[in-house]
């Protein structure tokens, strides 16, 4: 048996036990110096602690939105609009974290917002918003003004 080889088996579990340590104080560290983005003009809200993924589409009558907000309690959400600006806040509460001792943490929580510009303008009265399975679907009807309209050309 080779030194190299024993030196491995006795060190190598207590080195392996560090360097996870290490990873979680290292991974702790920068998403606390990731502060996401403020709320535009207002510097005395808290920063974003994630962002939530998004799908955003359009069709000739409406656009769409869909948000993946997985564990999010809809009451915890607040949708609004103006202009042709989406803005989208929340809480996600993370999990109580009791006697377990914690391996990997990977899953967002906190505090999240994001601005979506939107493609066309849209009717703020209509907009209807349902928070199913993990996933918000936002569906905008567009503004009258915004809907493509067919022109018929007449003959001269």
């Amino acid at each position: 048996m080779s030194w190299s080889h024993s030196w491995a088996r006795e060190f190598g579990p207590p080195i392996n036990l560090i360097g996870d340590e290490l990873q979680k104080v290292l991974g702790g560290l920068r998403a606390r110096a990731y502060m996401g983005p403020r709320p535009e003009g207002k510097a005395d809200e808290p920063p974003s602690a994630w962002t939530p993924n998004i799908d955003l589409f359009e069709t000739p009558e409406a656009v769409g939105l869909r948000v993946d907000l997985p564990g999010v309690d809809p009451g915890s959400v607040d949708l609004s609009v103006s202009g042709n600006l989406l803005t989208i806040r929340g809480d996600k509460v993370a999990p109580p974290g009791g006697t377990a001792r914690v391996h990997a943490s990977e899953r967002a929580a906190g505090l999240f917002y994001r601005q979506i510009p939107l493609p066309s303008e849209v009717d703020p009265e209509a907009i209807e918003a349902k928070l199913q399975q993990g996933v918000l679907t936002v569906t905008m009807p567009k503004a009258p003004a915004a809907r493509s309209h067919s022109i018929p050309i007449r003959p001269a």
